[in-house]
């Protein structure tokens, strides 16, 4: 869609993001919201996706889903360095809005290396992608832009479950949780979550992902579905010795020689 702006030849570029003045989405660029959850992208760059227990509930609050944008450089030694977003830098040409389509925000991170976020929403799914446009003083090494979508300890409360007859419920309560990972070569993974995955173990390590689904009773039904589209992938990162529970952490990524123009997209569904 062109803006009027477009048609007089004003940029229409702001020093910030702009928010939404509606008390429910105060101080918010993006949101978006159906029956199952709560998507929002705040003047910062943070984002978060909040699941309803019911209508006008959500979930406790230490049940939020977090969402990080990042520039990941890659060291000498095979490490991947973080930088972080520069939230005075965020800027789009399009206004705050609960109907996110199409929406492109650029920023920088520090050390100056520029980048695009892509925001769209379609029949209850986000979609979100990304890529370096510049690398401003970072010309040492390889750049890439990244998503990191945060999965909580679904039951925070567990570790402090001591009575037999109670953990015998809390196991029996989550018997059902499920995650199942799609990877790229077409192989797949199914495990309770109770179970754990060692992040160092080459199975996870080099895998490359491009599906995976959760489903945790202390959601209440709800299931996750979470997608790498093509030129694209996920990694996974779990915690060492805890169950998978206990949280997960995916991290997507395009191929920058396959998708230079950072078309491949990041979906997240809930049902």
């Amino acid at each position: 869609m062109v803006s009027l702006a477009s048609f007089v030849g004003i940029s229409p570029i702001r020093a910030e993001l702009a928010t939404m003045n509606d008390e429910k989405w105060l101080g918010l660029f993006l949101g978006f919201e159906n029956k199952n959850l709560r998507f929002q992208f705040d003047s910062k760059g943070e984002s978060q996706i909040k699941l309803y227990k019911k209508k006008g509930e959500f979930h406790r609050e230490d049940l939020t889903i977090s969402i990080d944008y990042q520039i990941e450089e890659l060291m000498p030694d095979g490490k991947l360095v973080s930088k972080k977003i520069m939230a005075d830098s965020l800027e789009s040409s399009q206004p705050a809005t609960t109907k996110p389509k199409d929406v492109i925000i650029k920023g920088k991170v520090t050390g100056d290396a520029a980048f695009e976020i892509f925001v769209t929403e379609d029949r209850g799914t986000i979609s979100l992608g990304g890529r370096v446009t510049d690398h401003g003083r970072l010309t040492k090494n390889p750049l890439r832009f990244s998503i990191q979508v945060n999965f909580p300890n679904a039951y925070p409360d567990s570790h402090s479950i001591t009575d037999d007859k109670k953990l015998k419920e809390f196991e029996n309560d989550i018997s059902k949780d499920r995650l199942q990972l799609i990877f790229t070569d077409g192989k797949r993974l199914r495990t309770k979550t109770s179970e754990t995955i060692d992040p160092n173990s080459k199975e996870i390590r080099e895998a490359q992902i491009s599906a995976a689904q959760l489903e945790y009773a202390s959601y209440k039904g709800h299931k996750f579905s979470i997608a790498a589209l093509p030129n694209s992938s996920m990694v996974l990162k779990t915690t060492p010795m805890k169950p998978l529970f206990a949280g997960l952490k995916f991290t997507w990524t395009a191929d920058p020689v396959k998708d230079p123009e950072g078309k491949s997209r990041f979906t997240f569904d809930v049902k």
